[in-house]
């Protein structure tokens, strides 16, 4: 038996759910179809969410960021993906910040006055005054201030935070992994830092550019005729731009990834597909704007609902409406549905929210860490998720099964 303090250690990781029942009265053969979930708790990879988040204003990301912040229409501030360890001041007054971002060694939050803060205690941010933009890396970050110039600090071995002498009249940063861009006012691009992948190699030529970003080791432009232009690491073929990436109105650059944001509202991804970074949710639409953090991808729609695939699956619509059963992971979710369908949600960096393509006549779910498990009406079990977990050795011979845990 578990001792009872190791037993509330791990109750602090996990979320608790409930299946509200609808108030009219209802069919003895229905009665266990709840009209809505309700969850609370540890909500990091939005596993805890029982419904579409629909209340979101702006996206704040980067490619190397550990998570992704997010305005919401009533002032505040909320994240999804790796927590990091030290609070942020900016939560104090989230109405105020203008942009926040989560780096793998320190965290920016931009305030509208053009202050800085952050939670680093081991680089300098004092330069960091009168910003516009802000811009973090794997270990460096960089601060556009607004007379058009680039300060930066972190991380320096590959010189990705020596600002190029003289570089004036700029009006938008990025920063990769270990490098940093530049856009300035004319529509040329100026990088610094690593070359070893040559993401400091500007093609030639490249001008008329309105936007930029950085992915962990390529970067990408936005022309104002709305084509895209990549360079660096092509191992994901990054540099191949989809035939139908034209008339984009905004890009975003994930770990090996990358999209797209067209002007008709669609979305296009390419690069590399871990956890299934590069697959856009069939019949996307109405999207205004596009973040990318690692493997994960994110649309926001106009009615404020925020759409994810990849690492984390955001709840989508629906996920509530005839649901019979709920279980609870440590980072992600699952609710069983009346027509013994699944549908899961939260963490899937180890693919345990991708429910396998087909599954039905399913009359019980289970959670574990990062798996989860389907009893199926024939007596069989199906799992998925962490592929190295003694979980996927379903014993050959099992079958007859009445319940699973």
């Amino acid at each position: 038996m578990m001792h009872k303090k190791h037993m509330c250690k791990f109750l602090s990781y996990i979320l608790a759910f409930v299946l509200l029942l609808p108030t009219s009265s209802l069919p003895v053969a229905d009665a266990a179809v709840g009209s809505r979930i309700v969850g609370w708790g540890k909500n990091d990879y939005g596993q805890a969410s029982g419904a579409p988040i629909t209340n979101i204003k702006s996206l704040h990301s980067c490619s190397s960021c550990s998570s992704l912040f997010a305005s919401t229409r009533d002032g505040k501030v909320v994240e999804w993906g790796t927590p990091r360890k030290t609070p942020y001041g900016g939560f104090r007054n989230p109405s105020t910040v203008k942009t926040a971002l989560a780096g793998f060694f320190f965290g920016l939050f931009l305030r509208s006055n053009g202050t800085v803060e952050t939670d680093s205690y081991e680089y300098s941010f004092s330069e960091f005054k009168n910003i516009t933009k802000i811009a973090v890396g794997h270990g460096h970050a960089l601060g556009l201030k607004s007379n058009g110039t680039v300060v930066a600090t972190g991380y320096n071995a590959t010189g990705q935070a020596t600002v190029p002498r003289g570089l004036t009249g700029v009006t938008s940063i990025a920063a990769g992994s270990n490098v940093s861009l530049a856009l300035k006012s004319n529509g040329t691009v100026v990088a610094w830092g690593a070359t070893y992948f040559g993401q400091t190699r500007i093609p030639p030529g490249l001008s008329q550019v309105v936007a930029i970003d950085a992915g962990l080791t390529f970067a990408l432009a936005l022309k104002s005729n709305g084509s895209v232009v990549a360079w660096g690491d092509d191992h994901s073929l990054i540099k191949t731009i989809p035939p139908n990436v034209s008339k984009v109105r905004a890009i975003a650059a994930g770990f090996g990834h990358a999209l797209a944001l067209k002007t008709d509202g669609t979305v296009v991804a390419w690069g590399d597909s871990t956890l299934g970074a590069t697959k856009v949710p069939s019949g996307l639409k109405n999207v205004i704007a596009i973040a990318a953090i690692k493997h994960t991808s994110f649309a926001l729609q106009s009615n404020g609902t925020l759409v994810s695939w990849g690492g984390i699956k955001l709840p989508t619509a629906g996920i509530s409406s005839n649901v019979k059963a709920i279980a609870a992971g440590r980072n992600h979710s699952l609710a069983l549905k009346s027509n013994g369908t699944v549908v899961a949600w939260g963490d899937n960096r180890y693919q345990q929210s991708n429910v396998p393509a087909g599954l039905s006549n399913v009359i019980a779910i289970a959670a574990g860490n990062s798996n989860s498990i389907a009893l199926k009406s024939d007596g069989s079990v199906v799992v998925w998720g962490y592929k190295d977990s003694e979980l996927m050795d379903i014993p050959p011979d099992l079958s007859n099964v009445i319940a699973i845990s």
